[in-house]
């Protein structure tokens, strides 16, 4: 079995990446993972408030 860092780097880097570089891909990913997630929950919290806003006024 190769070494444990040989298995890391091969997983993560490619020759023209740095570990920084990879690192800094990976936090971007998990970013825009957030911000997508973030607006997904706000489209369906207005969503469910207008929901309720429209059966409370109904009346």
């Amino acid at each position: 079995m190769p070494p444990l860092d040989s298995i890391n780097e091969n997983a993560y880097r490619t020759k023209s990446t740095s570990p920084f570089q990879s690192l800094a891909v990976v936090e971007s990913e998990i970013r825009e993972s957030l911000i997508a997630k973030r607006v997904e929950d706000s489209q369906y919290s207005s969503y469910f408030f207008a929901r309720i806003w429209r059966d409370i006024t109904r009346d």
